[in-house]
């Protein structure tokens, strides 16, 4: 499925903002020095941006002439350090802005920004702008589901930074509502709107680089308490989970160490691709991340026996997408872990795995292994179609 379509600008009115504001309102381009509103937030001066906004509220309707930027742009860029109080002050003068997209490479909006800076762990705030980005887009969803670059997104700009789990719930359940804020997650076993996109651009491998190393050395006292919170997420209905702590907790999701936080950070993503058992979707993704289907192995091994609907163990699943080198690593995770696995065929093309593997190109290490750990593969597969020969 494609989401894109035309890409939201701010609509440029030459003579200035005269008259009534529509409700999508129109912009204003002009030069920053020319702008008050803009030059207090370029100097990073709050306390006289505040006291503007009351006294001159049309210019939160006014862009930079070089990158259409909105006085709210100019306060979420990332390496600003803009007070909340000043931010909610702009988003309530001017709400629409936190949906216009600027004019600089992929086009970002405040909520890109926001995603991407400080503000990304306080989840209230984002929430607001959400709220807010949502109202337009219900009323208005053409114009605000303009979808950005499918490599940029509110979404991967939070997973880039290991935004905490209230924010990463909230985003997760925006982009139902509006596409634009998580076109795709990278969680999925096929590769989303746009067949350019590469791995490093998805927001599960950018969260998972940054998590990895909180989850390298898990204790036989974490093991259970991640079987805990697994559980518990992918039997309760997420959406029912608010973003405040106490709802979160009520659900047995902890945020008392760093493991369990990374844990439940990775599973907001996860369970929403989750139809058989976390081990088949973690194999199955479609930029496998060899690393995660470890982690997974750890927590849940006895997951490496159970078979989904369609009768295929986890090592089936995974030779059954599209391949690349990193699914390769993750098979022979599976391998060692579950070498029996290796001796039933996948059951629709009644291919013995190593067989399925060799079929997607697998490397000779990948093929040798798979046959050391079982030397009678070739001979069950010709035993298997001589026994089929017969029963016809």
């Amino acid at each position: 499925m494609v989401f894109f379509c035309d890409c939201l600008r701010p609509q440029r009115d030459p003579k200035g903002l005269e008259g009534k504001p529509s409700s999508i309102p129109t912009y204003k381009q002009v030069e920053k020095s020319q702008c008050k509103l803009l030059k207090l937030c370029w100097d990073e001066d709050w306390d006289a941006m505040v006291a503007r906004c009351k006294t001159h509220p049309r210019e939160a309707f006014c862009h930079t002439r070089n990158m259409d930027r909105t006085a709210l742009h100019l306060a979420t860029i990332p390496s600003c350090k803009c007070p909340e109080e000043a931010l909610l002050v702009l988003l309530e003068t001017n709400p629409h802005a936190v949906t216009v997209q600027d004019d600089y490479q992929y086009g970002g909006t405040p909520l890109h920004f926001l995603c991407g800076s400080p503000h990304k762990n306080n989840h209230v705030l984002v929430q607001r702008f959400v709220t807010a980005a949502l109202a337009f887009e219900k009323q208005y969803p053409y114009d605000v589901s303009a979808c950005i670059d499918i490599g940029w997104s509110p979404l991967r700009a939070a997973a880039n930074g290991a935004a905490r789990q209230e924010t990463l719930q909230i985003l997760m359940q925006a982009r139902h509502q509006a596409a634009w804020i998580g076109p795709w997650t990278g969680a999925e076993a096929y590769p989303g709107p746009n067949p350019g996109i590469v791995q490093d651009e998805t927001p599960l491998w950018l969260l998972w680089n940054k998590l990895q190393y909180k989850l390298a050395d898990l204790t036989p006292v974490v093991v259970p308490r991640l079987r805990h919170i697994a559980t518990a997420m992918l039997e309760k209905n997420m959406d029912q989970i608010t973003a405040d702590a106490a709802a979160v907790n009520l659900f047995g999701i902890s945020q008392h160490s760093d493991q369990e936080e990374a844990w439940t950070q990775l599973l907001i993503f996860l369970r929403e691709t989750v139809s058989s058992t976390l081990m088949h979707t973690v194999a199955s993704l479609y930029f496998a991340i060899p690393g995660l289907v470890q982690l997974v192995v750890k927590v849940f091994p006895e997951q490496l026996h159970f078979k989904d609907e369609s009768g295929r163990f986890p090592l089936h699943s995974l030779f059954m997408c599209p391949c690349g080198p990193l699914h390769f690593q993750a098979a022979l995770i599976l391998v060692e872990a579950d070498p029996h696995t290796l001796t039933v065929p996948e059951p629709s093309t009644g291919l013995q795995p190593v067989l399925l593997a060799a079929s997607r190109d697998a490397p000779l290490k990948t093929i040798f292994t798979m046959l050391t750990a079982y030397p009678n593969a070739l001979k069950s597969q010709r035993d298997a179609k001589e026994t089929s020969k017969e029963s016809d």
